[in-house]
């Protein structure tokens, strides 16, 4: 089949525009928005470079880019070394997939991404799979879960043993405590 030279570039731009309606676009938006985020707090282009790579790694495996420049920010904010700081975002990225698992094993079909990033913080503080699940489980609603995990975590933090807090949050959570009480 004959085609000018026309034709080819509209067929071309057809494929173009049909590619690029088929990538979800907040996939698109997340790693811009974490590029944006790092190079406004002044990270060097280097480092905004690598950490952009693997926020678009996550995104693509269906995780949330931005807590992953927020640990960035974080840790130049610190003062810490790129390597360092490349290593404790590559390390989180790995707990989010463990802390999506874990909440997607508590019964919750498609995690938030406020509960995904709890869970991970959580599994930080020394939380098993198993604790997660049973914070998860005892919410009432899925929008609880998150701020349970997150105090969970917090008295952890504070020197309170795992499974004691979480014994006090699911508690609190089958006692139909609301996340701010």
């Amino acid at each position: 089949m004959k085609t000018d030279g026309q034709t080819d570039a509209r067929v071309i731009m057809a494929a173009t525009l049909l590619l690029l309606t088929a990538l979800p676009p907040y996939r698109l938006t997340a790693q811009t928005d974490v590029r944006v985020r790092l190079e406004a707090r002044g990270l060097p282009a280097g480092l905004v470079q690598q950490i952009s790579a693997i926020a678009a790694d996550a995104t693509a495996q269906g995780l949330p880019a931005g807590p992953l420049a927020d640990k960035a920010i974080e840790g130049f904010a610190k003062q810490i070394p790129a390597p360092r700081i490349l290593a404790a975002v590559r390390q989180f990225g790995v707990r989010m997939l463990d802390a999506r698992t874990a909440v997607h094993e508590a019964g919750v079909a498609t995690p938030p991404a406020d509960m995904v990033t709890a869970a991970a913080e959580a599994m930080g503080r020394g939380f098993q799979a198993a604790d997660v699940g049973r914070v998860v489980r005892a919410a009432p609603r899925t929008e609880l879960a998150a701020s349970g995990l997150t105090v969970a975590a917090a008295l952890t933090a504070q020197g309170m043993a795992t499974p004691r807090a979480v014994e006090v949050v699911t508690s609190a959570l089958q006692g139909g405590r609301t996340s701010a009480q």
